[in-house]
């Protein structure tokens, strides 16, 4: 069986909920850092005894850490140690979240296997799983990044892409840097190929057979400045990638560059490139690329952000900017001949957020109205920002709870941005909803602050609830958690500045009935990850039909939880995303 690469990626997911009684729900939150993470679901249509168990596979390397989990909302029913198997417990019928994660110390590969059966000698889950590390090393005067990867499957093409931050300098923002060195070896270290560097952008590739190897990049830090380069490594199927920046000591703002991923896919046309930058100080040295292969298109200073230009197929798009900015950047690409607008998005840069999108069918005045949660903290100023990609208004500073006009002369798609302030440099969020007359055109949550935030809608009868939280300290507890809950008549919110080990309920809630945004602030320390878990409990169903105890510790086996199904969907709202520090 083909090994899968565990996730090494910087993200929020939720193991979404359903009800699970008349009136209950419940739910996973997994915050991913640097560890590397596999996360599935797994399903019993009846009462189940199962067992897991987490393994490494020996392939000459030395042993790892790690764990394995199968959980559901604050409930553990399972947790083993790599290399260990746990006790047979008992499932309800129902989904379940099985993760694992594997600390590579060290080493920089691992293979490992990953089993859950039944009693009776039924597999539920059983795959073999494969961790790579990206090794990366710093001295005075340079980088090295070093990629294990495997062939694995006869003769293959190994393509190897790098792209070089001079390739996006519109305002002299880069130092000019030497190539970097590039090589293959082999598990011998015995040097396999080479990809010399002649442009700022190329790819090569080579055929290799079956083996291990490593992809070494060496680069030399400037003296003066800051610059950095995108790579990529495709394998197969396989693909690696990262960006590197290099920069001097004496540079504390270096210059940005980020990738936003692919456009539509646009008929061979006429088009009109145009973009504008929104909130921030000034937009004198920022721009934004479109690449595909060979061919670049680039709006800057130069051209005032406004380009016509040829296209056909999808592009790459990369934004650069002199660093430490706050605002929001806006991009559209319309047909010339008759300006129908076939792409258009916007992104945040610095502590500016994305909060939604709206739509509006005529020429109007749309207002703004903010709605302060005080979650963990008052909010104390915000701005906001309109824009289609290429018109946008930026907004003055509004106080607290406000109202705000803004003016849209166009009909169209709009993206709602903000920048938030926080008393005290706390965490705090806001509900921003966008009102034409009596219609609501769209609402979002804009906060600020530290950490990851998440929302998510739960309808719920009028009744009498109780509301738990759990951390489940895989791999580690998180900092500090915080949880809250919303509705027009009721609003519940709890911190927990130290975080919170096991679990911890809010006693009884009163609840009219309606639409209620549960909020999740979670703090973890560096770039670790955590898994955080609710559950909304009638009191009502609980006292009729006792659920089984809680595992308050949040590991080892046993446990107990009810019915409810997960499935996961990616962060709904993201504030501080931890990005791996490669400088």
């Amino acid at each position: 069986m083909m090994a899968r690469l565990l996730l090494a990626l910087v993200l929020g997911a939720l193991l979404n909920s359903q009800v699970y009684g008349a009136l209950a729900k419940e739910g996973l939150y997994w915050v991913q850092g640097s560890t590397q993470t596999v996360i599935e679901s797994v399903s019993v249509t009846e009462p189940t005894r199962v067992r897991l168990a987490y393994s490494q596979i020996a392939i000459g390397g030395g042993p790892v850490n790690g764990s394995a989990i199968l959980a559901r909302g604050v409930d553990t029913y399972s947790a083993v140690a790599l290399g260990a198997a746990g006790n047979y417990v008992d499932l309800p019928a129902g989904e379940y979240s099985l993760l694992a994660y594997a600390d590579l110390g060290l080493e920089p590969v691992a293979e490992l296997l990953l089993n859950l059966q039944t009693d009776t000698g039924n597999v539920l889950y059983n795959e073999s799983l494969s961790a790579r590390k990206i090794l990366f090393e710093e001295d005075s005067d340079s980088v090295t990044v070093q990629q294990p990867f495997v062939v694995d499957n006869g003769q293959s093409q190994v393509e190897f892409r790098y792209t070089g931050f001079e390739q996006f300098d519109v305002a002299d923002l880069f130092a000019d840097i030497a190539f970097p060195v590039v090589l293959i070896s082999d598990s011998d270290e015995a040097i396999v190929a080479t990809f010399p560097l002649t442009s700022h952008s190329m790819s090569d590739a080579v055929t290799l057979p079956v083996g291990t190897y490593s992809l070494t990049i060496a680069a030399a830090l400037p003296d003066v400045g800051a610059s950095g380069f995108f790579w990529q490594l495709q394998v197969g199927e396989q693909r690696y990638g990262d960006k590197v920046n290099l920069k001097a000591d004496n540079v504390t703002n270096p210059p940005e560059v980020i990738a936003l991923g692919e456009t539509d896919d646009f008929a061979k046309a006429q088009y009109l490139l145009e973009s504008v930058w929104l909130l921030g100080a000034g937009n004198a040295a920022y721009g934004v690329t479109l690449e595909q292969g060979d061919n670049w298109f680039t709006l800057s200073p130069e051209n005032e952000h406004v380009l016509p230009a040829t296209l056909e197929g999808s592009y790459q798009m990369y934004i650069s900017h002199p660093g430490g900015e706050n605002a929001g950047v806006g991009i559209k690409i319309k047909r010339r001949d008759d300006g129908i607008t076939q792409f258009s998005t916007c992104l945040p840069v610095g502590n500016v957020r994305l909060i939604g999108e709206f739509q509006v069918n005529s020429p109007e005045v749309v207002s703004i109205y903010s709605d302060d949660l005080e979650f963990v903290n008052s909010v104390e100023s915000v701005r906001y920002a309109v824009t289609d990609g290429a018109y946008g208004i930026s907004s003055q500073v509004v106080y607290g709870d406000s109202q705000i006009d803004v003016p849209i002369p166009t009909p169209g798609t709009y993206c709602l941005l903000g920048q938030a302030i926080v008393v005290n440099n706390g965490n705090a969020l806001l509900r921003s909803r966008v009102v034409s007359g009596s219609s609501l055109l769209g609402e979002g949550y804009l906060n600020a602050g530290e950490g990851l935030v998440l929302i998510q809608n739960l309808e719920v009868a009028r009744g009498t609830y109780r509301l738990a939280l759990a951390d489940h300290s895989f791999p580690e507890a998180a900092s500090a958690v915080a949880i809250g809950l919303y509705g027009e008549e009721n609003r519940y919110r709890k911190y927990y500045p130290n975080g919170l080990i096991g679990m911890a309920g809010s006693g009884d809630l009163t609840l009219a009935a309606g639409t209620y945004q549960l909020a999740y602030l979670v703090l973890t320390d560096a770039e670790e990850s955590a898994l955080l878990g609710y559950a909304l409990e009638s009191v009502e169903d609980s006292s009729s039909d006792p659920q089984p105890d809680r595992n308050a510790n949040g590991g080892g086996d046993g446990g107990g939880g009810s019915g409810g199904a997960f499935n996961l969907f990616f962060l709904a709202f993201l504030l501080g995303m931890r990005i791996a520090r490669v400088s």
